[in-house]
């Protein structure tokens, strides 16, 4: 599946990843927990929810760890496969939601 998806992949290792070579080589970048600064797109990604003070002056954390509970703040979007429908977002699609809030 992952090497059908266009387009660069950024992957951030969660507690339940079990990672290995063939994985990886389909990600451009990949981070642990505490994930990237997506700045020029106003959010910053990790696993788990970061707390305000840890979003390195990002306004919205995208996260997983959760599944399906409910994020901790507005300020949080859930990106969990239970809430996702087990599909892949597309930048795109959280830049939508990011602009709905």
């Amino acid at each position: 599946l992952l090497a059908r998806l266009n387009g660069s992949k950024h992957l951030i290792v969660g507690n339940h990843d079990k990672l290995n070579a063939s994985l990886l080589q389909h990600f451009e970048k990949t981070e642990l927990w505490t994930g990237g600064k997506f700045k020029q797109h106003g959010f910053v990604a990790s696993h788990i929810p970061l707390r305000e003070d840890q979003m390195r002056g990002a306004e919205i954390n995208v996260h997983g760890h959760i599944h399906q509970n409910k994020s901790p703040t507005p300020r949080h979007i859930n990106m969990c496969v239970e809430v996702r429908d087990y599909t892949p977002s597309h930048l795109d699609e959280i830049k939508q939601e990011i602009a709905r809030l």
